[in-house]
């Protein structure tokens, strides 16, 4: 109750609000996404990302070729810089997606403390980079109202697309997304 960036919301509290939230009437869209196996070719190897949000808040992401995903691991805030296996609090296993995408954002502080931030998310295209099979691609993540959404009146979920706008070949699987803003510092080797 004391840290505002943490919910541990219940998993049967989630489900509940991602139910009411639902309109049955409105049929689901995912397209505009591209889900291809094969990596596409132009990335630049990228075994392990690291993002780097303060000195006591940081990420890793290990490609694990055996599970053609990203481990992912976290820093215990100690300054110490060691980074440990980041678990499934229900299973117990580390977690691991195919994909891990970076979106960076203009970010906007509402109040004095620096702690109510708005993030422009609808209606833009900015840059974002695609980590999948040991790659990184740098490419678009767009939310810009296209011809299905002029027509139908419904939105569609964030699209990654190459610069030209053709859709970019995200992994089959899970993504995990890093929402950051535009200076954010990441590694990769």
């Amino acid at each position: 109750s004391t840290d505002i960036n943490n919910n541990y919301m219940p998993i049967d509290s989630m489900q509940q609000l991602a139910m009411g939230n639902a309109d049955p009437a409105i049929p689901l869209n995912y397209t505009g996404n591209l889900f291809d196996p094969t990596p596409p070719v132009g990335g630049a190897l990228a075994d392990v990302v690291t993002m780097f949000y303060n000195y006591n808040t940081q990420t890793q992401w290990q490609y694990d070729p055996l599970s053609g995903g990203y481990l992912r691991f976290t820093d215990m805030a100690d300054g110490t810089g060691d980074f440990y296996p980041a678990l499934d609090r229900m299973t117990g296993r580390q977690l691991v997606f195919n994909n891990v995408v970076i979106l960076f954002a203009d970010h906007q502080v509402l109040n004095g403390e620096g702690t109510v931030i708005d993030v422009a998310l609808e209606g833009v295209r900015r840059k974002a980079l695609v980590f999948r099979n040991g790659a990184m691609y740098q490419v678009w993540w767009n939310t810009l109202n296209g011809e299905y959404e002029q027509a139908t009146g419904m939105d569609r979920p964030i699209r990654f697309e190459y610069e030209d706008g053709t859709p970019f070949p995200m992994a089959p699987g899970n993504t995990w997304v890093h929402i950051v803003s535009n200076g954010m510092s990441y590694y990769q080797e």
